[in-house]
């Protein structure tokens, strides 16, 4: 047995012995080959950790690239930072910047830690934070060699060094100006209480409103309109920026001065032309750099013309909830004021009477809607009240006839024509307030509703039910059946007639009724399970078993002359129709309809016939009612479609110039073409009694 190793595996083992002697000799190490940002020794941690316990307005933050100029933004008195440059005031500080530096700061992580002993490179900038006699300061130095961040040094770490992101070497890249606001002022305009000018000033209230105190005759404004030009003038960038050492400081002079409600003031001052631009206006916001603005921000507020807007367009700009009191001083001395939860009247010599909240409602919401404009009139006052609200200002009232129009004077501003199609009552007694409601329904009360036609009327009999939360059509049979109720209608007509109010009280009319409504609602002790409401013409509404009948409103008449069905059946057959016959005396047409929604003309067909019913199928779709009558329609038939549904169903009608009757039925649909009074079943002549609803019934 030969154990003496071959050639070859001597030549192994020398190669290999030689392989290990150079890995672990390594003669060709060198310092240029080591990474010098490797560690695996610490997780990330956050560069300021102690910066979420502090407040942004208790910290200057100051940042220099090596060799710049130092930035310093310093918060102010009024808590708003303002920017130097070195030593040198340029201004307030844009606050969204200064926010979301601050909010990097506090966010701001390591990447990793750095072997100790490696080379940072050189320090490009600094970012420091003080607050109070702490000062935070980091050293931002050189990218990483692998690009992962840069280099940092935490100075008050004993110059602990880190890979920092890169986000916070782009803060030192930052000119100055980047940081200097363009807005006009720092200020949002609902914080402003007082606007002051040389020849007016104008004073937000304890109630919120704008009043003119000096200059104009004392004028309610608009809150939205004065924030409106507040907004444009405060958010107005101002652009070039100017040294203070271009003009004299002898030629600014004040202009505005904005009062906070804090307390704080602002005076801007003007100027001439702004250099090289004739178009704008020097303006001096305060420390710092001169700016211009637009010339037309600062042209006078045109506070009385009526075209401007400026003035209070609603009579009482009080909501409802405000209002606490009004005092009626004249023609007679009484008071209506909150009382429990209610509202009560008082008089000398009277005990309280208490009034039905709903009409102290609907008087004071028609007040408050009530439009107003500037009118040259002089005003006779002949009512007057005073308005009380929650914030302890009370609004006077001065009012009286001019002609046909009514003159109302606000505080002792000039007069205002109320704008009004209805006359308003202003003046008030215990008759104003009484109820008028003519039926007592709460919703979800109500379990089934019917329309009966009157005598000579051709309403259609109508009739729903709820069953089990879901509304069901009874009445008039129908191929869609529940389908085809419009439940919105429905409900619609429930809330009016559950709220139906008189506006005034006539005697029963002598003639027939138009409709009768009848709705059965939930049974109880206290209450009867039907009730009923006639209608006549003109808008007049009885309850059966009453002594005198009600003048109703014309949006309560048209509801409740309404019907109960959809307003777009074809709509509602032709998309779901599968094929469509057409009958045109003995001819007959078959439209199909293909899987991909478009229709075809079974056979062959002429262009000209194609275009045809292309069109009549637009037109159908498009097809909507104006009601349901009962009889013959007015005109012959023109067409006779049978519909063949999806699901089975076959809807056969009869089409007419302006009708459509299903067939069989004793009654028919109206289309809906901007018909006259006389010709639509409605209650009310110059409106037409259908919502413009749509559905799928």
């Amino acid at each position: 047995m030969n154990l003496r190793p071959s050639p070859l595996t001597i030549g192994l083992l020398i190669a290999a012995t030689v392989s290990g002697i150079l890995l672990y000799a390594d003669p060709w190490y060198g310092d240029e080959g080591v990474a010098r940002l490797v560690s695996n020794k610490s997780a990330a941690r956050r560069l300021f950790p102690n910066l979420g316990e502090h407040d942004l307005v208790q910290a200057s933050l100051e940042f220099q690239r090596e060799g710049g100029e130092r930035i310093r933004l310093v918060p102010g008195s009024d808590g708003r930072h303002q920017l130097f440059v070195d030593d040198t005031l340029l201004g307030w500080a844009d606050t969204d910047a200064v926010d979301g530096l601050w909010s990097s700061l506090r966010m701001a992580t390591t990447l990793r830690a750095v072997a100790p002993g490696a080379d940072v490179g050189a320090v490009q900038g600094s970012i420091e934070v003080v607050i109070g006699d702490e000062r935070l300061i980091l050293l931002v130095g050189d990218a990483t060699p692998d690009g992962a961040g840069l280099y940092g040094t935490l100075v008050n770490e004993n110059d602990a060094h880190w890979v920092i992101e890169s986000e916070l070497g782009a803060i030192l890249q930052q000119p100055p100006e980047a940081w200097l606001t363009r807005r006009l002022l720092p200020v949002e305009p609902g914080s402003a209480i007082a606007l002051e000018w040389e020849d007016r000033h104008l004073t937000r209230g304890d109630d919120g409103l704008w009043r003119v105190e000096r200059g104009i005759p004392r004028l309610l404004l608009s809150t939205s309109a004065v924030e409106t030009r507040l907004d444009r003038l405060f958010g107005a960038e101002i652009a070039p920026l100017l040294p203070r050492e271009t003009i004299a400081e002898g030629e600014l002079r004040p202009w505005l001065t904005i009062t906070e409600a804090d307390g704080r003031q602002h005076t801007l001052r003007l100027a001439g032309e702004c250099p090289e631009h004739p178009e704008l206006r020097i303006v001096d916001r305060g420390p710092g750099l001169l700016g211009c603005l637009r010339r037309e921000l600062v042209e006078p507020w045109p506070l009385v013309d009526p075209e401007a807007g400026f003035a209070e367009p609603q009579l009482i700009p009080y909501a409802y909830g405000r209002i606490l009191a009004v005092e009626q001083r004249r023609p007679s001395a009484r008071r209506l004021r909150r009382f429990g939860g209610g509202w009560v009247i008082e008089e000398v010599g009277a005990p309280a009477l208490d009034v039905a909240e709903p009409e102290v409602y609907r008087w004071l919401s028609a007040l408050s809607t009530t439009a107003v404009e500037m009118s040259p009139r002089e005003l006779i006052p002949t009512v007057e009240l005073a308005i009380e609200s929650d914030s302890g200002t009370t609004l006077v009232l001065r009012c009286g006839e001019a002609g046909n129009d009514w003159l109302c004077q606000r505080d002792d501003g000039p007069p205002l024509r109320l704008v009004r199609a209805a006359p308003l009552e202003l003046a008030y007694n215990a008759e104003t307030f009484a109820d008028r409601r003519l039926v007592a329904l709460e919703a979800g009360e109500a379990r089934a509703v019917e329309i009966l036609p009157g005598p000579r009327s051709d309403t259609v009999r109508q009739s729903a039910r709820l069953d089990l939360g879901v509304w069901r059509l009874d009445a008039p049979a129908h191929p869609d059946g529940n389908g085809a109720l419009d439940e919105v209608r429905l409900e619609t007509l429930i809330a009016t007639f559950g709220s139906l109010r008189a506006e005034a009280w006539i005697e029963v009319p002598p003639g027939a009724t138009r409709r009768t409504l009848r709705v059965e609602r939930a049974p109880a002790r206290e209450n009867a399970s039907e009730l009923a409401l006639d209608l006549y013409p003109e808008c007049v509404a009885h309850v059966p078993g009453h002594a005198r009948a009600a003048r109703i409103s014309a949006e309560a008449c048209a509801i409740l002359g309404d019907d109960l069905l959809f307003i777009d059946p074809m709509r509602y057959w032709i998309g779901r129709a599968r094929t469509i016959e057409v009958i045109e005396g003995e001819a007959s047409t078959i439209l199909r309809q293909s899987s991909a929604g478009t229709w075809a003309v079974d056979g062959e067909a002429t262009g000209e016939e194609a275009n045809r019913w292309s069109n009549e199928l637009r037109a159908w779709d498009s097809w909507r009612s104006a009601g349901i009558r009962s009889g013959e329609p007015p005109e012959p038939a023109r067409l006779r479609l049978r519909i063949r549904r999806v699901d089975g169903v076959t809807i056969t009608a009869d089409l007419g110039p302006s009708w459509l009757r299903l067939a069989g039925r004793d009654w028919y649909y109206v289309q809906d073409v901007g018909l006259s009074s006389e010709e639509r079943e409605d209650l009310v002549p110059e409106a037409g009694a259908d919502a413009a609803t749509t559905g799928d019934g």
